[in-house]
């Protein structure tokens, strides 16, 4: 299988603001980006790897139930077609264990995966998650003041974000996630730590003068 150049792996805990900062890294090196629940949707709906659908609307409904065999024909599924990539790829993805980070690293070299680490405190967390709402159609997420703006604006509130549901997907990325990121870094591959607790002008700020400091051709 060929490999392609760096990609930039974005891995958080929940509502750290990599969706946001994804995009404006992809825009920004004019590349393509790649999100999970997007193309997870395409294999649902029958319009990418049909064979999937079925793993597919499980990994929806019961993430626990389904097979680590499964989870990772699921997984290449969703980044093997990068064919159109050019030097860098921005994918949203978030590797939930070891074996989807093999997945990364058999589609890519390992040594160019550059692991960008949205880093925020559970307090933060659960703070943002009582504020975010999410357009049921494009799935793009925001923050209101509440439920009356919510409801003017026809959003919800995703499931993930109750708080009993954000903190269980904090305690699965400090357990999987986090040992997958250090794992990275101790391999002497590259990770940036992203200070996420700041406005989204300090972060973006933060993370492309820190991609700049390791890839110093890349005009930002």
């Amino acid at each position: 299988m060929s490999k392609y150049p760096n990609a930039f792996v974005f891995m958080w805990p929940p509502c750290a603001g990599k969706g946001t900062q994804s995009l404006i890294l992809a825009e920004t090196l004019s590349v393509v980006k790649k999100e999970s629940w997007e193309v997870l949707d395409r294999i649902i709906n029958w319009t990418h790897a049909p064979d999937l659908n079925e793993i597919a609307q499980k990994i929806r409904k019961k993430w626990s139930k389904v097979s680590a065999l499964d989870k990772q024909k699921l997984a290449h599924a969703q980044i093997w077609d990068i064919a159109e990539f050019s030097r860098f790829a921005v994918l949203d993805w978030y590797a939930r264990d070891y074996n989807q980070y093999k997945v990364l690293c058999e589609i890519f070299w390992i040594e160019n995966i550059t692991i960008l680490f949205f880093n925020i405190t559970q307090e933060t967390m659960l703070q943002r998650a009582q504020s975010r709402y999410i357009d049921p159609k494009t799935k793009k997420s925001y923050r209101l003041s509440g439920p009356a703006e919510a409801n003017q604006l026809w959003f919800i509130r995703r499931e993930s974000d109750i708080p009993k549901n954000a903190l269980r997907r904090y305690s699965w990325f400090e357990k999987r996630g986090l040992w997958i990121i250090e794992s990275h870094r101790n391999s002497e591959w590259n990770v940036i730590d992203i200070d996420a607790s700041k406005t989204p002008e300090e972060v973006t700020e933060q993370m492309l003068r820190k991609i700049k400091d390791i890839f110093p051709e890349i005009l930002i």
